[in-house]
């Protein structure tokens, strides 16, 4: 069982999610917490493993890991198990984090639009308009829109055009809209009113 540093695991969350680590730690503390209630509850041969530790130390991990497995294994085995222990690996880092792609389009006779997706996932992504720093609204990113079907952008059914009536903006009111509770604010966000209308 692999067991990272609490600060270190928030912080690769909060990478990979686009999230605030302080609000992940706390989470990533009780998920901890409940790992080890699970672990207390088992009768099972176990290698408690600290992931820093078998980064600075792999020969003596290797090692540990082929004594739990009851194997022998020479030196070449071993430099071969040592090989596979890569911190930070391309592939997996690549693979682990969210990737959200979209554009704040501009304000057509008071309505917002654009577009977002999460790469590779069909279900439509939540986003948060801010004015002047304020979430104001939620919604969906839901609609369809040809230029991206056409584009090859998922099934194309990740626009938006949303009514921006009623919340007292003004020409320099600053807009923007950030996927819901994470930190990936969509490309061109962050202009004044007056700069979006079209």
């Amino acid at each position: 069982m692999v067991f990272r540093d609490l600060v270190a695991v928030a912080e690769r969350h909060a990478m990979s999610e686009k999230t605030d680590p302080l609000a992940y730690f706390f989470e990533a503390a009780t998920g901890q917490s409940d790992l080890v209630g699970f672990l207390r509850a088992i009768d099972l041969p176990m290698l408690l493993v600290s992931y820093e530790k078998a980064l600075s130390f792999p020969d003596q991990f290797a090692d540990a890991l082929a004594r739990l497995c009851g194997m022998l294994i020479n030196d070449a085995q071993r430099k071969r198990l040592v090989a596979l222990i890569r911190p930070n690996n391309e592939d997996y880092v690549r693979s682990a984090r969210r990737q959200y792609e979209g554009n704040l389009d501009g304000l057509f006779d008071d309505c917002l639009v654009g577009w977002c997706r999460e790469v590779g996932e069909p279900d439509p992504v939540r986003l948060d308009l801010a004015v002047d720093g304020i979430i104001r609204l939620s919604f969906l990113a839901n609609r369809p829109r040809d230029d991206l079907r056409q584009a090859g952008v998922g099934d194309g059914m990740h626009g938006f055009a949303q009514s921006i009536h009623g919340l007292g903006v003004i020409p320099g009111s600053v807009l923007s809209v950030q996927v819901s509770g994470r930190t990936f604010h969509l490309p061109g966000s962050g202009k004044c009113a007056w700069e979006y209308w079209r």
